[in-house]
């Protein structure tokens, strides 16, 4: 369990008791940090949005790259090992693989 949490809150101290109330006992052990983030723009946020998605489509196509081709590693080393069924089934699985 980690021992700092990090918290964003953006509120004037004393508008809302209930809040100021909440947030004390952190304040106090001072586990609360106070973050601000400045207002963007619309352009700003459809930018970093664009980004955000170009590098997960990125990561999910190498990822997924390294995992087929661990795969297919597997399937080749079970066939050079000469099991006699799964041989046979996985040069099918392989030559599927490569003509599609």
């Amino acid at each position: 369990m980690p021992n700092k949490v990090m918290v964003t809150v953006t509120y004037e101290k004393g508008a809302d008791r209930e809040l100021d109330s909440t947030l004390e006992p952190f304040e106090k052990q001072g586990t609360v940090t106070a973050v601000i983030i400045p207002p963007l723009s619309t352009l700003q946020i459809i930018a970093r949005n664009f980004c955000i998605g170009m590098a997960r489509g990125l990561g999910f196509f190498i990822g997924g790259t390294v995992i087929i081709g661990l795969i297919v590693w597997t399937i080749q080393s079970i066939i050079s090992m000469n099991i006699p069924y799964l041989t046979e089934l996985f040069k099918q699985l392989l030559t599927i693989i490569k003509t599609t």
